[in-house]
């Protein structure tokens, strides 16, 4: 397991490497944000949100 200095490294070089990294899946609270991403791992991001209007 990574320490947490190792993790805030690693957070660190993706923010630096992408910059501009953003996401297509919408949500309109962080734990409805959080089930469109364990869908989106089984599923497409477009998908999911034609999905989750109906779920929510």
């Amino acid at each position: 397991m990574l320490s947490n200095a190792e993790i805030y490294q690693a957070i660190q070089v993706m923010r630096r490497e992408y910059p501009d990294a953003g996401t297509t899946l919408t949500a309109d609270t962080h734990f409805h944000f959080l089930l469109a991403v364990i869908l989106s791992a089984q599923s497409t991001d477009q998908s999911v949100n034609q999905l989750t209007p109906a779920l929510f």
